[in-house]
């Protein structure tokens, strides 16, 4: 889970560990926001969105949610002393902990998604407004498995920390390993071997079918492996930058002396990860989606233009200002 701020005075080391943590962090916090921001300009920005929309923008939302939790929690690592509160400890620090599960649901939604629709091409699949309730049911239930959490969290002299037993703590551990990485992989891993041995197959239900339909069915097997890419990408990212946090608390609960010292010393580095991964979704989609990589272009150009405009108007502003003082002072002489 979350490591306690350290009690003993910092070496050099540590110092530019933490440096380098922060610069980390600050490069992708600004990378994330815009990323995920631009994401959620993009769908928002759709006359209709399908169902894969939704799902992306849902996915978004975590990242975004788990960047601004993490300037939340890492603010007392970064600037020094904080004062803790009762809600901070029980919703904040924890919360933290709900957008991992939202993102990894919501990769385990868009892959059963999209082998539903492979396997079954001519049924009707989810509408908007149902992923829109999928979507929310995906938060509702990401904070199930928290709330025990929730409960536990206190205030410490160091900060917040989590009042378990060791046995509690060791299940606890091992319920967030199957939970948020194991199972959701094998969950995707079997969806996609679906999606793959049909696609291998190259038979389509349906496609005898007249030459409009045979053309939609052809347009719709286009589309799916387009958003299979991404979502093979997205799952790729997800399963070697999370896993190195799943497996120091494993190491830390359940190894020898080593590998404990292993283990803390990998969850020390293993956020850093975390904040990579939280910027690399859109990215992916700016490089596999045509439609994406060209509204981005579209806005990026838009706030550019915005800049250089308010630029254009300060300068024009000041050198009238200067003219007429100028004006001004020849007028008094």
């Amino acid at each position: 889970m979350n490591s306690s701020n350290l009690t003993t005075p910092p070496s050099k080391a540590q110092d530019l560990e933490s440096q380098i943590a922060m610069a980390i962090f600050a490069v992708t916090l600004v990378l994330g926001v815009v990323g995920n921001g631009l994401v959620l300009l993009v769908v928002f920005g759709k006359g209709s969105r399908t169902v894969s929309d939704i799902f992306i923008m849902n996915l978004s939302i975590s990242d975004l949610t788990f960047l601004i939790l993490s300037l939340a929690v890492n603010t007392p690592n970064f600037i020094g002393n904080l004062v803790y509160s009762v809600g901070y400890c029980k919703f904040v620090w924890p919360t933290i902990t709900v957008t991992f599960f939202a993102s990894v649901f919501t990769l385990c939604a868009m892959a059963m998604h999209r082998c539903h629709g492979i396997l079954n091409p001519l049924k009707v699949n989810l509408t908007e407004r149902q992923a829109i309730y999928w979507a929310v049911g995906i938060w509702g239930l990401s904070f199930v498995p928290v709330f025990p959490l929730m409960v536990v969290t206190e205030i410490s002299e160091e900060g917040c920390r989590e009042n378990w037993s060791l046995e509690s703590s060791k299940f606890y551990t091992v319920a967030l390993f199957l939970l948020q990485y194991m199972i959701p992989l094998c969950v995707i891993a079997g969806a996609y071997s679906q999606i793959i041995r049909r696609l291998i197959q190259r038979q389509v239900p349906g496609s005898m079918l007249d030459e409009n339909r045979h053309i939609i069915i052809r347009s719709k097997r286009k589309e799916n492996n387009q958003i299979i890419k991404i979502v093979a990408v997205i799952v790729l990212l997800f399963a070697i930058c999370m896993l190195p946090h799943e497996l120091a608390g494993l190491m830390i609960f359940f190894g020898d002396e080593t590998r404990r010292t292993q283990g803390q010393a990998l969850s020390r580095y293993s956020p850093m990860l975390q904040y990579i991964h939280s910027c690399l979704n859109p990215m992916v989609y700016g490089v596999l989606t045509r439609q994406f990589c060209k509204e981005y272009q579209r806005y990026l150009l838009m706030l550019l233009c915005c800049c250089r405009y308010k630029k254009v108007a300060t300068f024009l502003k000041k050198n009238a200002s200067k003219h007429v003082k100028q004006a001004m002072a020849q007028a008094s002489m």
